[in-house]
């Protein structure tokens, strides 16, 4: 197996753990349960939520505006609080496929 094939096999998760090293311990339960998962190439990744703070820069909000026809959401140009979110990701070894969506409480 090449070395970029088993690279890609490796969840989020351990990625950011390698990094992180003893700072992932301070991260949230709840972020940590978020990377541990490696879904399998192809396969959906949901998750679904609510957000209680998200705030851009007015830069951002240009950046967020003028991408969203290429990029889909990836960049939200928007600042909310209390508000859903669904953030959808398909794992491909070629370009991870990402959409999220968002409504305000």
């Amino acid at each position: 197996m090449k070395q970029q094939e088993k690279n890609a096999c490796v969840s989020e998760g351990e990625l950011f753990r390698k990094i992180l090293g003893t700072e992932w311990q301070k991260l949230h339960p709840d972020i940590r349960t978020r990377f541990v998962k490696n879904p399998a190439l192809g396969k959906l990744l949901q998750y679904s939520g609510t957000l209680r703070e998200l705030t851009c820069s007015r830069i951002g909000k240009l950046l967020g505006f003028i991408t969203m026809p290429m990029i889909k959401g990836a960049l939200i140009p928007y600042s909310d609080t209390h508000f859903r979110s669904t953030s959808r990701c398909i794992p491909n070894r070629a370009v991870p496929r990402f959409s999220s969506s968002a409504s305000t409480i």
